[in-house]
């Protein structure tokens, strides 16, 4: 089971890319590992919290995904396709995101089994 002080370790002294874990202040960091656990048991329903939980690493990678998403992700996830603001600047996303980090997923392969 992860801890705090082990996360804070991790990002600290093995991953280069770590802004958005050092600006955040504990209680955000505390908040984006509890819900990055939670979307990854609930994606990987082969991992049980109890029973064999998932590697440490997946969830900090995880909650250092979710804190790097900006509002442009966010809307993306809530199916906006497309913002123009004032005529001058238009985005267009395809109304789906990523929503478990490509390292995660390096690290524990695809979801295998049923879907509900």
């Amino acid at each position: 089971m992860f801890t705090y002080e082990e996360a804070d370790s991790y990002f600290l002294n093995e991953v280069y890319h770590n802004a958005a874990w050092l600006e955040a202040d504990e209680d955000k960091r505390k908040r984006a590992l509890n819900n990055a656990a939670n979307e990854l048991y609930t994606h990987f329903s082969k991992y049980d919290r109890d029973k064999k939980p998932l590697p440490n690493k997946a969830i900090y990678e995880q909650a250092l995904w979710i804190m790097r998403k900006d509002d442009t992700i966010l809307r993306a996830e809530q199916g906006v396709t497309n913002v123009n603001l004032a005529g001058a600047i238009q985005l267009s996303m395809s109304g789906k995101s990523q929503k478990i980090s490509p390292a995660v997923t390096q690290l524990l392969g695809r979801r295998r089994g049923r879907y509900v």
